[in-house]
């Protein structure tokens, strides 16, 4: 949604929202194969913000680099977004992922660097590398407890 309403506000071509589409989800599926498709961590925010945010930096006008720049912050910025696999949280962490996206994507084309600290590393798939050591197998005490609260949750009610 966040590269639909970026290229609709451009007036970009159907051919290039195709491509910043094209990117996002490649994006979002390199970030998605260091995490895991099935994480304790919200990849709705992580993989699909990190994914958006360069496609939005692609139709801003960003270079490769400057599209990398905006996916690693926006993957940075949402470390420990936790998924706790209800759909309410999903439709609230989604929405702060969309609004992230687009701020990194302004960010990264006013040519600000994020500099590696912490979780940020030298590049995108340096943050996506540390990312990972969050989730194996720093996380999977929390991610099973998330599973059986949620499930427990479902059957209360």
């Amino acid at each position: 949604l966040p590269v639909w309403v970026v290229a609709e506000s451009l007036c970009a071509e159907r051919e290039e929202l195709g491509r910043a589409l094209a990117l996002s989800h490649l994006v979002g599926s390199y970030v998605r194969a260091s995490t895991g498709v099935l994480s304790p961590l919200c990849n709705a925010v992580h993989a699909a913000s990190a994914g958006a945010a360069a496609a939005c930096a692609q139709l801003l006008g960003g270079d490769l680099k400057t599209m990398e720049q905006a996916a690693q912050r926006a993957l940075a910025t949402a470390a420990g977004t936790l998924c706790d696999g209800a759909k309410l949280g999903c439709s609230l962490k989604t929405g702060l992922g969309a609004g992230q996206a687009v701020r990194c994507a302004q960010r990264a084309v006013a040519g600000a660097t994020l500099p590696a600290a912490g979780i940020a590393g030298p590049s995108l798939a340096g943050t996506a590398r540390n990312l990972a050591r969050l989730v194996h197998p720093a996380l999977q005490a929390a991610d099973e407890l998330l599973l059986r609260t949620t499930l427990e949750a479902k059957n209360e009610s």
